[in-house]
C-alpha cells in the first residue's frame, strides 16, 4: 500500500509527531508499505538519507496563506499515487486537498480530552461551561 503521511513537524523538530511519525513510518516500511512523509520545516536543507522513505519538506516560515496553498498543492501532487492519506496534523490542508483526491483518509487525533471540549471543563463527570 502507498501511504502519504502528512505532519506539521518532523525531525530535527522536537515534539510528539516528530517522534511518532518517523517510528510509525519506519514500521510501515518494514511491513512492506511504501511511505512518503510530507512535512513543514524551518529550513529545506536536511539530510533525510537515514530514513527508508522519502521526506518532502515545505518551508514553514512563509506567509500562512501561501504556505497553505503550497501544502494543499503538494498533498494533491503526492496524493495522486497514494492509496491512503495518514494525517497527523495539517488537517485542514489535507481535507481540502482530499476534496480533489477522494482518497481514504486516516486522521490521528492526539489531544487532551479537555481541549476537545473547547471551553467546557469536567468536574466529577459534570460538565460546566466557563464564562
Amino acid at each position: 500500500m502507498k501511504i502519504l503521511v502528512i505532519t506539521p513537524i518532523f525531525p530535527p523538530d522536537i515534539g510528539g509527531p516528530a517522534s511518532y511519525v518517523p517510528a510509525v513510518s519506519a514500521s510501515l516500511v518494514e511491513k512492506g508499505h511504501a511511505v512518503t512523509v510530507l512535512t513543514l520545516s524551518d529550513v529545506l536543507a536536511h539530510d533525510d538519507s537515514g530514513y527508508r522513505f522519502p521526506v518532502i519538506r515545505i518551508l514553514r516560515p512563509v506567509a500562512r496563506v501561501m504556505r497553505m496553498l503550497q501544502t494543499i498543492s503538494l498533498i494533491v501532487r503526492q496524493g495522486r499515487t497514494a492509496d491512503v492519506l495518514f494525517v497527523n496534523g495539517l488537517a485542514l490542508e489535507a481535507a481540502m486537498a482530499n476534496l480533489l483526491l477522494r482518497k481514504p483518509l486516516v486522521q490521528k487525533i492526539a489531544q487532551k480530552p479537555e481541549s476537545l471540549l473547547g471551553q467546557t471543563k469536567l468536574y466529577d463527570n459534570n460538565p460546566q461551561r466557563l464564562s
